[in-house]
This record gives structure tokens, C-alpha cells and sequence, in this order.
């Protein structure tokens, strides 16, 4: 600690700022915010000492999130410090008492010199506050995530960044509205390759993602994709999300044939499916060629001793894989917690893993180092659950120590917590996100499960 004290100022506010804040996920829930969480490491440095409390406070309120009246007046309790640091505010709070809060914010906002982009929930009966935001002269940006009301279609919209909508609502009068006005949209959602053909230029040239839902029993073919490549040059994400057939060549993406291609020579293709595929623009805007970023897979019922493969080959095509879901549902093997977890070290440029119904896959087997809860032998449905959430976060702490890239681990799982016949206890479900938050890849995560409801 002496030793970081006699550092410059300068050079402790450039560590401070790479530790300041954990890593902005690149799951389809968190791709559009700007807003980043406050790290572990920045927080116990915070309360350290004076000094690292001083470099310490730009950080801590550059990112603000409002969830309540509260949170706003704490804005004015503490404005001096908040003005001098606040970049971004997210104003997420959802009440049927909104106007003291908006009121409130609409005093404060003037007074923050260096705010520059707002993230705004239910901006469609919130005009009077969009109105204040929009004409803030240091505000560059405003996401929003839903269509503002008609009564601000006279305003200037080219700060305002719709983070989704569907194509129901994109070719209606009131969007096109918005559109004139200067409105941006992040991602278009469509159900139909139809919708793609029906884009006007005013409205691609606004679109940096698009995501496709194919599902259904018509095989699609993806020879829209060479089109939308070349001529949606501002175009930067793709996300493909269908039952994505591995038989019939013309029905699979070009980004995936070759991974596909090598699952057959291996005798590997029956044992899972693709269920979604992300993808980003290699290099340069005008690039017509796709990196596979993102990659949903669904095993199947007649996996046995397969996926471990499978893992190699998913590691060994996609070496940029950022984002990866896998769904265990059906799988009937299991596997080592080790054995697995280094299954998922083979991915070099990971960020985020997903898991669905993993806990039964996993063999803990007799190793002294598990913790006790796994070697107790659960009596009611309350036991049951702590069982597995420690099985699990023991699995997680494993798959973050191998897996050298990883930021967060999400885990979802079905407990059975019927402990006998005549026991009636539902299913529950469990499900976190494990975050990475040191150098020696430890994680915290908070199960979100209501365990007073068990008995």
C-alpha cells in the first residue's frame, strides 16, 4: 500500500481506470447500454485512504443509474460532486408515481456539465422529461426502449437511438415519423426475410443490427444474406436465429457450412443443432465478409459422449466466438466438473457462456476439495436447492479459472425439489450471472431463486 501511494497521481488514476469497471457483456440484454457496473476492485479501493478515495470518485459517479424517487433527490443531496463526474444516466425506474421524480431530474439535468448520453425506460409517458433531456446541449445521445410518444414528433429526434423494435411497428406512419424527425434504431427484429426486401435506404442507413427469427417448418434460404452484405454497408451486426437444418446445404448460412461440413465428417452432426448464429462485419465498414461472433446450440437426445467433441469443434471453427449458448436439455452423458470446465477453456476469445439445465450433466465424483454442501445428503426441498446452487457455483468457479477470456458465466437450471411421493413441491428455477472480478478469475453471483417459498 505505501508503495501505490508514492506513485504519481496520474499514473494511480490511469490503474484506477483500467479496474474501475467490469466489462459491458456482449449479450443481446446489454448490447446496446452504454452503461458500465462499477468493479469489485474499484469499490474496496475506494474506502482504502483519502487519496485513493479522491482518484476513486470520478469513477464511482460517472455512471449513475436512477430506479426511484429516492435516487433522484439523492441527485440534488449530491450534486457538487455528481456534476464534476456524471458521463451517463440510466433512468430505469418504472412507477405509477413518476412526476416528482421527473420533475426532479428535469432541475438537476441543467446542472451536469458533463453529462453526455441518457438511457430513458418508459419514455412514451415521460414527454415532459424527454423534452428537458433532448434539448440539453452536452447530451450527444439517448437510448430509449420504446417509441416515444407521437407528442415529441415535432422535436429534433437525431440524438434519440431506439435500442429495438419489430418490423410490425417499423413500417408504420408513426415510426417514419420518427424517422424524419432523425431517430436512429440500434437493431431491426423481423420474422420474415420479406421485411428485408420492404427496407427503404433512409431506413438502412439507421440500422447497425439486424436480428431474424426463421422459425419454423418452411426450410429458408439464405441467399438474401450476399444481397444485405453488399448493399447495408452501415450494417454491422447480423444475428440469425432458426432451426438451422443440417442436411440441406441451401438452408444453412455460408458462415456456417464449413463448421457443418466438418460435423458430418466427424459423425457429429446428429448430436446437436444450431439454433442461432451472431455475426459482425470482419474488417471495415464495407466488408462483405462475416465473423461468427455469437452461437446458440441445442443438444440433442442421442448425445452421449459426444459433446466434449463437439466443444473442440466449435472452439476450432469459431476462434472469435465472443458469446455462446448451449442448452443441455435431453443431453444424456455426464462429465467431470473439470473434464467440462476445461472443454470450455478451449475458447480463446469468449466473453460470456450460458448454460441451460447443466447441473444433472455434472459428475462431482468423490474430490475432497468440493465443498460440504455437496456431500450432504438433502432432506427438504430448501436443502435440495442450496445443493445444487453450490454445485453449480462450484462449476462456475472452474469454467471462470480455465476459461482465461471469460467476463461472466450465466447459469439457469430446473430444480426438482420433491423429496418423497407425497411431497407436492413445483419445479423451481434458478438462474445468475457469475461475474469474473480479479485477476485470479474469481466470481461473484447472487442465485435468483425465492427460497421462503419452499418448504
Amino acid at each position: 500500500m505505501r508503495l501505490c501511494l508514492s506513485l504519481p497521481n496520474e499514473l494511480l488514476h490511469s490503474i484506477t481506470e483500467y479496474i474501475a469497471y467490469n466489462p459491458n457483456l456482449p449479450n443481446s440484454a446489454t448490447r446496446g447500454s452504454l452503461v458500465r457496473r462499477a468493479s469489485p476492485e474499484l469499490l474496496a479501493l475506494s474506502v482504502a485512504n483519502w487519496k485513493l478515495r479522491r482518484i476513486c470518485m470520478p469513477f464511482l459517479f460517472a455512471n449513475i443509474t436512477i430506479r426511484g424517487v429516492d435516487d433522484a433527490r439523492k441527485l440534488v443531496d449530491d450534486l457538487a460532486l455528481i456534476s464534476r463526474s456524471t458521463n451517463i444516466l440510466a433512468i430505469s425506474y418504472i412507477t405509477n408515481v413518476t412526476e416528482t421524480g421527473d420533475w426532479i431530474l428535469s432541475q438537476v439535468l441543467p446542472q451536469l456539465p458533463k453529462l453526455c448520453h441518457i438511457e430513458l425506460q418508459d419514455c412514451r409517458h415521460r414527454t415532459a422529461l424527454l423534452r428537458v433531456i433532448l434539448a440539453q446541449p452536452t447530451v450527444t445521445s439517448v437510448l430509449v426502449y420504446e417509441l416515444p410518444e407521437k407528442t415529441v414528433c415535432n422535436e429534433n429526434l437525431s440524438k434519440v437511438i431506439l435500442d429495438r423494435e419489430g418490423s410490425a411497428k417499423v413500417f408504420s406512419p408513426a415510426f417514419e415519423n420518427h424517422l424524419d424527425r432523425g431517430m436512429k434504431l440500434r437493431c431491426l427484429d423481423i420474422h420474415d426475410t420479406i421485411s428485408l426486401g420492404s427496407l427503404d435506404e433512409r431506413m438502412a442507413s439507421k440500422l447497425k443490427a439486424i436480428q431474424i427469427h426463421l422459425f419454423g417448418t418452411t426450410p429458408v434460404s439464405f441467399s438474401f444474406l450476399s444481397a444485405l452484405s453488399s448493399t447495408r454497408s452501415t450494417l454491422q451486426e447480423l444475428w440469425l436465429f432458426a432451426d438451422f437444418r443440417h442436411d440441406l446445404d441451401p438452408h444453412i448460412p455460408p458462415f456456417l457450412s464449413s463448421f457443418v461440413e466438418t460435423s458430418r465428417q466427424q459423425d457429429l452432426k446428429q448430436f446437436f443443432m444450431v439454433t442461432g448464429v451472431g455475426v459482425r462485419r470482419a474488417t471495415g465498414q464495407n466488408s462483405q465478409d462475416w465473423i461468427v461472433i455469437g452461437l446458440d446450440v441445442q443438444t440433442t437426445y442421442n448425445s452421449s459422449g459426444s459433446l466434449i467433441r463437439i466443444l473442440a469443434l466449435i472452439a476450432s471453427s469459431f476462434p472469435k466466438l465472443e458469446n455462446f449458448e448451449l442448452d443441455f436439455n435431453g443431453h444424456e452423458a455426464t462429465y467431470h466438473v473439470n473434464d467440462l470446465a476445461r472443454a470450455f477453456g478451449q475458447f480463446s476469445s469468449l466473453r460470456t457462456l450460458s448454460l441451460w439445465e447443466v447441473y444433472k450433466r455434472l459428475n462431482f465424483g468423490d474430490d475432497h476439495f468440493l465443498p460440504p454442501a455437496l456431500r450432504a445428503n438433502p432432506t427438504n426441498a430448501t436443502e435440495i436447492c442450496g445443493r445444487v446452487e453450490a454445485g453449480l457455483s462450484w462449476f462456475a468457479s472452474w469454467v471462470a479459472k480455465e476459461g482465461k477470456s471469460l467476463d461472466a458465466v450465466y447459469l439457469s437450471d430446473i430444480v426438482n425439489v420433491n423429496v418423497d411421493e407425497e411431497d407436492n413441491s413445483p419445479e423451481w428455477d434458478l438462474g445468475t450471472w457469475f461475474y469474473v472480478v480479479n485477476s485470479n478469475r474469481d466470481i461473484v453471483g447472487t442465485w435468483e431463486v425465492d427460497l421462503s417459498r419452499l418448504r
